[in-house]
């Protein structure tokens, strides 16, 4: 087995975490996170990102600092890529930390990748998920306002976005507004 990765020999310093991404899967890790470490600012954007359930990758990536080796096949061969740019895992359920880096003023930017089965309150296949007239155990109160959404009372993606508006509004940090990524900007409250 080789031995993990780590920034000081394998990458570079962890960027301040400007980023906040839900979905840790290789999509994102090939995409997303490749580009942003090649950006010309790369020094500038840090992706903390969240796992939607599973916890396994998050203890492999903490376990190197966010790093990992990115495989390109190509007719002339592999190539090897040490990425740096996630600056911080987590997994789907340490809320606490979803919210916290929501409430912070330097993040800039929310982006997501997640499968279909994310956007649904219930993981369980259809075979045996609950009859569609009962509400899943971690549905959010029917009273529920924007003050008393968290990310543990939010069941879905669409749920968990809310919550993190919702704190960022709280702790007076702005509004956002969906827009191309080359102009948008935060607004104030």
């Amino acid at each position: 087995m080789t031995r993990p990765l780590t920034r000081a020999a394998d990458g570079r310093p962890a960027a301040p975490v400007r980023m906040l991404h839900l979905g840790l899967g290789g999509f994102f890790r090939a995409h997303q996170a490749w580009y942003t470490e090649h950006a010309p600012d790369a020094s500038r954007w840090g992706i903390a990102a969240f796992t939607g359930r599973s916890t396994d990758l998050v203890a492999r990536l903490a376990a190197q600092d966010g790093a990992y080796t990115l495989v390109t096949r190509g007719a002339d061969g592999d190539a090897f890529e040490v990425v740096g740019s996630v600056t911080a895992v987590h997994g789907g359920g340490e809320d606490a930390e979803w919210l916290a880096y929501w409430r912070r003023p330097e993040l800039a930017v929310v982006t997501l990748t997640v499968t279909e089965a994310g956007y649904a309150r219930d993981s369980a296949p259809a075979a045996t998920a609950p009859p569609a007239t009962a509400p899943p155990a971690t549905a959010p109160p029917a009273t529920a306002t924007p003050a008393t959404v968290t990310a543990a009372t939010a069941a879905t993606v669409a749920g968990r976005l809310a919550a993190g508006l919702a704190a960022r509004r709280r702790a007076g940090e702005g509004r956002w507004r969906s827009c191309p990524a080359t102009t948008c900007r935060a607004t104030a409250s």
